[in-house]
């Protein structure tokens, strides 16, 4: 059986959590469950954007019921920052001059062998058209 595998990064979380355009999609991975065939993960300082951009726009009561959701959907939150981790991200902020949190969340999926789903083109269009990593583009 071929494993699909996704990393999901604070644009794709809140694209669903404030049904926006490409929630669809989001949800369908999250439908599909989480087994060792279907993975979704999101790296913690990932996590650490979308608790932070609730907490300023909704309080921190909504927040926490958010934090607890997506800890309660079942995805893999990763928490740790490896030295390959590390190596990954800091050549994707050198090479395109990205957010840390995005360079986070594509060497993550470049070491997790997965796909990052993103809506964020801005800063990502030239890192998939130069093929250095693979995207799940929710819109």
């Amino acid at each position: 059986m071929k494993k699909v595998r996704y990393v999901v990064d604070a644009c794709a979380v809140l694209a669903h959590l404030n049904d926006e355009q490409g929630a669809e999609a989001v949800e369908e991975l999250y439908a599909g469950g989480f087994s060792d065939a279907n993975k979704v993960g999101i790296h913690a300082v990932n996590l650490l954007e979308v608790y932070y951009f609730v907490n300023k726009h909704a309080g921190n009561a909504q927040a926490e019921s958010v934090l607890r959701g997506i800890e309660e959907l079942g995805l893999h939150v990763e928490r740790t920052l490896s030295n390959p981790l590390l190596r990954r991200a800091g050549r994707f902020k050198g090479e395109y001059r990205l957010s840390l949190a995005d360079s986070i969340a594509l060497g993550y999926a470049g070491l997790w062998e997965a796909s990052l789903v993103t809506c964020d083109h801005h800063e990502k269009d030239p890192i998939d058209a130069a093929g250095k990593a693979s995207f799940y583009w929710i819109r």
